[in-house]
């Protein structure tokens, strides 16, 4: 149980690193949820990098919960602990409303029976349990290496990002948990996280003010689809348990992720992700709420940022600092995320400032009153540079491409594939295939109501998401224009569910006839139900359909590698379920199944492929590739390398069923 005493202290960790930045400026409860992304984040790559000098070890978590509990006693020193008072009313409904919904969405999809997935979420989930593995007892085990994180699915695969969660929940596994623990638990603590803040930070900026309108956006932003619960009325589609409705509609696949079974919970850094923009959200509004633009340049008060004495500088620059890192803590889990939100924070710096300043020109030339305004700005720069640098740096060799690195970026259109297919208008059938109704309101109407606030604070924010969402229709990440969601969503879905709800909201009050008015709010409720009925019912049909996460029968093949061969040994798989039981042992595979392979952003090294070919000519070439040590065959299965009876490099380890397993002799000579 030495996992719950570090999951408190990372919690802990990270309010008492809230708390010194706000200054009790918030109710104890949002202070202490807020930090739970940052004190996640920080403590694991505290953990990695002091894993170079004292391994992923049960030993090294014990001196880590010890380190996370030191610090947090520092920072309260500083900064007493706020004292706990009786929530609002809107912040105790929000409390238990994100408490309940993250329970119920993540509760069934990761605390499954033991040795079992999720059916639907496996083929999205395997990287993340392969990479599990491999720092528990695999490739990445034992010593961290600071300059690389090695990926099983390939030879000389090295990861650029999508790494951070998998390092969390191996530390969770060294201080004994189980592998469903270790997947549920910072699940659904960033997923309440995320709830909650969504609806504070909404509320907080003035986006949304209303408690049922948040809580309807926030539904929307789990649940978003398109018609594809029109499918459920066919009875072969009905009856077919592959479908979600959102993303598999059986006929074909749409370039939209279900928010929940692939998205969120399956590749689990997208939760983190949104968790950590959420609360960028939250600074950023603090940040520019408390500037000198948004304040009358008579104004005396000393209680805004970088406006009056030096306590309110350092409370300011460490508010800075925080951000930046919170940027920086993106790298090691989305890094298209890191990309997508540049986009988004210049503009929303440029929104804030630089159009005040340009319509101010004469006063920042001769009035004194104007220049705390660059002032200001230079020093959000300067400081959120520090923090995000103070991340940057050390994942900066890491995070460099590498020879199996897919294309980071290449300028396609999100919808080439469609065109490619002889599809006209691919644009509008895209995103008709995955968002339906609620793409037509917060692409086109949605505008009606943008430019109709006049404190702009709407404009400020979906200005800037906007730009980030048209950026990614003309760019496709690592090769693979699916993966376009990891900046739909975190970018642009945040802020355009509120758009989509106060959208509906502005047409409602806009009519005075009572009559007319019941009308309107009932066709806005079922265009509701349709953006979000797909989702749902995908979710309900697959949240409880399980299966083994080895292949039939591969049980001894798994353990065999998992208990006897080396760590940083690689296998050649006859097909491409072979490779399964290797990759969840965090053994490395001299190429994973394509679909893998593309997921995870990688191409096959062109030494694998010659070492293939060579070792399919020769098979006792005692030269190719020493640390190429096992092939895996499938019984049924023709032998892509000729390593029967009579060969003088290979002998058969182990027979099990269908599988054998074949052992190179002379690899390590």
């Amino acid at each position: 149980m030495l996992w719950f005493p570090l999951t408190i202290a990372q919690v802990i960790f990270g309010f008492s690193i809230m708390n010194f930045i706000f200054k009790s400026s918030f109710e104890f409860v949002i202070l202490a949820i807020l930090g739970i992304p940052f004190g996640f984040a920080s403590s694991t790559m505290i953990y990695y990098f002091l894993s170079t000098f004292l391994g992923i070890s049960t030993v090294h978590v014990m001196i880590h919960i010890g380190i996370l509990f030191a610090l947090s006693f520092l920072f309260f020193k500083i900064q007493a602990i706020p004292k706990f008072t009786k929530p609002e009313k809107s912040t105790s409904l929000f409390l238990a409303f994100s408490f309940g919904l993250s329970l119920f969405i993540s509760y069934p999809l990761l605390y499954t029976p033991p040795n079992t997935v999720n059916k639907s979420m496996k083929p999205f989930l395997l990287e993340e349990l392969t990479l599990i593995t491999s720092f528990v007892n695999g490739i990445n085990s034992g010593f961290s290496n600071p300059f690389k994180v090695r990926h099983p699915f390939c030879y000389k695969c090295s990861c650029r990002s999508h790494w951070g969660t998998a390092l969390h929940s191996s530390m969770f596994i060294k201080a004994f948990s189980s592998l469903r623990v270790s997947l549920f638990v910072p699940s659904f603590l960033l997923l309440f996280h995320f709830s909650f803040i969504f609806l504070i930070a909404m509320k907080r900026n003035g986006i949304l003010k209303n408690d049922i309108y948040l809580i309807s956006a926030l539904v929307l932003f789990y649940f978003a689809g398109g018609f594809g619960f029109v499918r459920w009325f066919w009875r072969d589609h009905r009856r077919d348990m592959r479908l979600d409705f959102v993303y598999n509609l059986r006929d074909f696949r749409t370039h939209w992720y279900h928010p929940l079974l692939n998205y969120l919970l399956a590749i689990r850094p997208s939760l983190m992700s949104i968790s950590l923009i959420i609360d960028l959200t939250f600074f950023l509004h603090e940040i520019f709420s408390s500037s000198p633009s948004s304040v009358s340049s008579n104004s005396s008060s000393s209680s805004h940022l970088l406006n009056g004495s030096a306590s309110n500088f350092k409370k300011g620059s460490f508010l800075f600092v925080a951000a930046g890192m919170l940027y920086g803590f993106t790298i090691p889990y989305q890094i298209e995320v890191t990309f997508s939100f540049s986009v988004f924070l210049i503009l929303y710096i440029f929104i804030n400032f630089f159009l005040e300043i340009i319509g101010n020109i004469r006063d920042v030339i001769h009035g004194i009153k104007e220049y705390h305004k660059i002032k200001y700005l230079i020093s959000f720069a300067i400081f959120a540079g520090i923090g995000f640098a103070l991340v940057f740096i050390p994942h900066f060799f890491i995070s460099l491409p590498k020879a199996t690195s897919a294309s980071f970026i290449q300028l396609k259109k999100y919808w080439y594939e469609l065109t490619e297919k002889g599809t006209f208008y691919g644009n509008i059938v895209i995103w008709y295939e995955n968002l339906g109704i609620f793409a037509f309101v917060s692409i086109i109407l949605c505008w009606f109501e943008v430019f109709s606030v006049k404190d702009l604070k709407l404009l400020k924010f979906y200005i800037p998401s906007f730009s980030v969402f048209i950026l990614a229709n003309r760019i496709i990440f690592n090769d693979d224009s699916e993966q376009n969601i990891f900046a739909f969503y975190p970018c642009w879905m945040i802020f355009a569910v509120c758009v989509f709800v106060r959208t509906f909201v502005k047409f409602t009050k806009s009519i005075r006839n009572d009559e007319t008015k019941g009308i309107i709010i009932a066709w806005g409720t079922f265009l509701f139900a349709l953006s979000v009925v797909s989702a749902m019912i995908g979710y309900k049909r697959l949240r409880n359909t399980y299966t083994p996460a080895l292949p039939l029968n591969s049980q001894e093949i798994h353990e065999f590698f998992l208990s006897n061969t080396p760590k940083n040994s690689i296998t050649i798989c006859s097909s491409d379920e072979e490779c399964i039981p290797v990759l969840l042992a965090g053994r490395r595979v001299l190429k994973s199944p394509d679909f893998y392979m593309k997921k995870a952003g990688f191409v096959t090294h062109p030494n694998a492929n010659e070492a293939f070919s060579e070792l399919k000519l020769n098979p006792d070439n005692k030269t190719v590739i020493p640390k190429l040590k096992y092939y895996i065959h499938y019984h049924s299965l023709p032998f892509s390398v000729n390593v029967q009876q009579n060969s003088e490099n290979w002998r058969k380890v182990v027979e099990n069923g269908p599988y054998q397993v074949y052992e190179r002799i002379e690899a390590h000579k």
